[in-house]
């Protein structure tokens, strides 16, 4: 867990595989900084493992944030969603399934498949969550939070385009440590949790660490008296740090979580059938939803409880190899089994229920080698192979929907009540990768990266035939196609009800290959003392992703192919005052090629549905500052601030293919919620809006010897997002964009406490969204509902936390 100290701007912290010297100089900086004063340090030097090795933040020549967790702690980051609040150019939405979608600096999408795997790489120690929902339990008794932007292929892989978070764990001690920390608040809301951690003998030490989560229902149907949102999470980790000899060292970490909340409930935005003329006479009349935070509805008598659990395993091995360099063997397991139960229509009666039930497992090794060669070269080799399996069952209800006016202009009066969907997916990938930076002279070094991965996938799946609704389909495909001279069709219970161009329903089989070379070149220059400048061209990579979706198409279930994206930054971290301000900016410009977003499929019975497709060609360029300052004694500013244009190009004319979505000789086409196919070219991307910042400030005084006093508040504030591609065009409203589009906002939070002169414990009172502000943070298509998740309404509590 973290320490007491919750005004830190920066920090200093080293990994276990670091020499005691550095140990000792980092713990005098770690000091200076926690407690806000100025000193030859200022705002103390970070140290950070980027580039798989350790070495201070400044040196490192590319776009980083790090952050402690003491100030994770103090700004309330108690999940990977809320990193938000200390990184301007994160946005990090929830899907209708309940899973996360990160985007950094506009490189992202939103897919709500559970096997979808991110453009922003999420790791642990270095250990790969390739699924991110794996995520959820990552902020436990951390040490710090790595945030690398860009490209990050060369070093991390596949599925890094957008950047990478990196955990770092609080490691075991080699004396007794121990401490904890309780929150509780509105709608009883909080968290215990706590860590111990110490030697067992002279050579293995352990830690161990738990929190468990807990909270009432926060939001509050408008139609009846009931509450939904109830919290109820534990996390566990579990480490031995083992050094047998001086030259070779162990780290076994064994985690995992349990989380039984129910889900989140969305505000219907909109009524509009699917199918005109068919809209269910519940619909007539129903309120719309009040613009309140804790506004919602949800199926009277609905069970939104979910049971997903998560286990990981991981094995570090460093081997010093003398003057040849430290070998390190990383190995992994993980499992995850996950049942979400959502209410995914905003309305009190059956509209579209999801329940989903998915497995997902991983298991990789990564053997590397890193050292130096003379004074001046540092090198990094290694390889690695990555197996994922994603087994997912999608059970989609719709009972009373405009859906089954279709079934009925065909005179099929049964109304259809599901349809389930089944995907199972294997990904594998081989690697080998290559990392040096040379010193040209003692201010001026280059770099450069390259890897080489092959990733072969194959999947099956496709909509199965709900109970009794198998007959329905085969009527409806052999009326086709007689029409089109072929015979009929009879679907089995529980079979296919996906089918071919000829409508003949089956199971989807897909397999593909995909090689990719990612690469980094660069350099840097300390154009002065304790500032440099740098200048990076990167290209990374997303891997396929299948679809996780309701269609009779079978060609819907492939995959969309591998997005390209190359990378041009230039930057400089600069420290100044007497090293009591640093400075670090970055301008930046991104060539997209095939980039994943998430359009439509048409399906000729349900209509328009979600589905990763690919844009030929698109781009982005912005640029960033991150500022830390300690100006006097005890106050202490960090903030940040991005600057982001986003935009799709549209395609070549040689891949024109006039009236289809896709490419036509004016632009890229795609198909809004309603079936109407729209013009994508000149849109910017969704969830990545033009300005987006945040500043925190906290004053801290002594108010006797062993005493002191703070104060605190930050803002996160971004301008207006589009939260779907090309969406209401078709409604001929003034503002097209009117339903999917956030308008701009900003968020307070505030804090107010005491702490021991030593920062061993500590007690304050928060409040976050105190202004109670209404904004949605994501918005997409029910059955006949548009739909969106709105952000939590004002909270307050109380935090105590204690080490020894």
């Amino acid at each position: 867990m973290a320490t007491a100290s919750i005004c830190a701007v920066s920090f200093a912290s080293v990994t276990h595989a670091e020499a005691a010297d550095q140990n000792v100089a980092a713990a005098a900086t770690q000091q200076s900084a926690t407690t806000g004063t100025r000193s030859d340090a200022g705002v103390g030097e970070i140290i950070v493992t980027a580039q798989k090795r350790s070495e201070s933040i400044n040196t490192v020549p590319m776009s980083i944030t790090a952050v402690s967790g003491e100030q994770l702690l103090a700004k309330g980051v108690n999940g990977p969603a809320d990193l938000v609040k200390v990184l301007p150019s994160l946005q990090v939405t929830q899907t209708q399934k309940g899973n996360p979608v990160y985007t950094l600096r506009g490189v992202g999408f939103f897919d709500g498949t559970q096997g979808s795997r991110p453009t922003v790489g999420l790791y642990v120690d270095e250990v790969e969550l390739p699924f991110s929902s794996m995520a959820r339990g990552a902020t436990l008794d951390l040490e710090r939070v790595e945030v690398l932007k860009g490209p990050q292929g060369t070093l991390f892989g596949q599925n890094a385009t957008g950047g990478v978070i990196n955990y770092i764990a609080a490691k075991p001690t080699d004396v007794l440590h121990y401490g904890g920390s309780a929150t509780y608040g509105r709608f009883s809301e909080g968290n215990i949790q706590g860590y111990v951690s110490g030697p067992l003998n002279d050579t293995l030490s352990v830690r161990l660490a738990g929190k468990h989560e807990f909270g009432s229902g926060w939001q509050k149907s408008y139609t009846r008296d009931e509450t939904l949102g109830d919290i109820d999470v534990t996390t566990a980790r579990l480490q031995l740090d083992w050094h047998p000899s001086e030259r070779v060292k162990f780290l076994l970490n064994l985690n995992g979580f349990n989380d039984r909340s129910e889900s989140q409930a969305p505000a219907s935005l909109e009524i509009r059938s699917r199918v005109p003329g068919a809209l269910p006479a519940q619909f007539d009349g129903y309120p719309p939803t009040p613009r309140n935070p804790r506004a919602a509805d949800w199926d009277v008598g609905g069970n939104f409880r979910n049971d997903t659990k998560f286990r990981q395993a991981s094995l570090r091995g460093d081997f010093e190899l003398g003057d040849i360099g430290t070998l390190t063997s990383l190995s992994s397991y993980a499992h995850m089994d996950i049942l979400t139960r959502a209410d995914a229509d905003g309305v009190n009666f059956p509209n579209l229920v999801q329940n989903d039930t998915s497995t997902l497992e991983t298991a990789a090794q990564e053997l590397r080698l890193a050292g130096d060669i003379g004074s001046r070269l540092s090198y990094v080799v290694g390889t690695s192979y990555a197996w994922y399996r994603a087994e997912q069952y999608s059970d989609q209800r719709f009972t009373i929907s405009s859906i089954n006016g279709t079934f009925a202009m065909f005179g099929i009066t049964d109304p259809l009540e599901s349809s389930p969907v089944f995907v199972s997916s294997r990904y594998k990938t081989l690697s080998a990768f290559g990392n040096i930076d040379y010193k040209i002279t003692d201010a001026l070094k280059i770099h450069a990266g390259i890897r080489y991965s092959e990733t072969k996938a194959k999947s099956s799946g496709c909509m199965l035939t709900g109970e009794g609704d198998e007959v329905g389909f085969s009527m409806l495909y052999s009326f086709v196609r007689s029409q089109l001279g072929l015979g009929p069709v009879s679907i089995a219970p529980g079979g296919c009800q996906s089918a071919s161009a000829t409508y003949e329903p089956g199971l989807g089989r897909f397999k593909l290959k995909e090689h990719s070379v990612p690469f980094r070149v660069g350099i840097d220059w300390d154009v002065a003392p304790r500032t440099m400048v740098y200048a990076n061209v990167s290209r990374g990579f997303k891997g396929a992703s299948y679809p996780v979706l309701g269609s009779t198409r079978l060609d819907a279930f492939e995959a969309a192919k591998q997005e390209e994206l190359t990378a041009y930054e230039v930057g400089f971290k600069s420290s100044l005052l007497n090293r009591s301000l640093q400075l670090n900016g970055a301008a930046f410009y991104y060539d997209y090629k095939d980039k994943q977003l998430l359009g439509s499929v048409f399906d000729p019975i349900f209509g328009p549905g979600p589905k990763l497709i690919n844009v030929p060609k698109s781009r982005v360029y912005g640029a960033e500052l991150q500022i830390d300052w300690v100006p006097v004694e005890g106050l202490t500013i960090a903030g940040g601030a991005t600057y982001l244009k986003t935009k799709i190009l549209g395609c070549s004319p040689a891949d024109a293919a006039p009236g289809t979505a896709g490419c036509q000789s004016d632009g890229f086409y795609n198909y809004d919620g309603y079936g109407s196919l729209i013009n994508l070219t000149g849109q910017r991307f969704a969830f990545a809006p033009e300005l987006s910042g945040n500043l925190d400030v906290q004053y801290k005084i002594a108010i006797r010897d062993d005493l002191n006093a703070f104060i605190g508040g930050s803002v996160q504030a971004q301008s207006s997002v589009l939260q779907r591609l090309g969406e209401n065009f078709a409604l001929g409203a003034a503002d097209p964009n009117r339903i999917t589009k956030q308008n701009a906002y900003a968020l307070v939070d505030v804090r107010l406490g005491v702490s021991g002169r030593d920062d061993r414990w500590s007690a304050f009172i928060w409040g976050r969204n105190v202004t109670n502000k209404y904004y949605k943070t994501s918005t997409f298509y029910s059955s006949d509902t548009t739909v969106g998740f709105i952000g939590r309404p004002a909270t307050y509590g109380l935090t105590v936390t204690f080490n020894h």
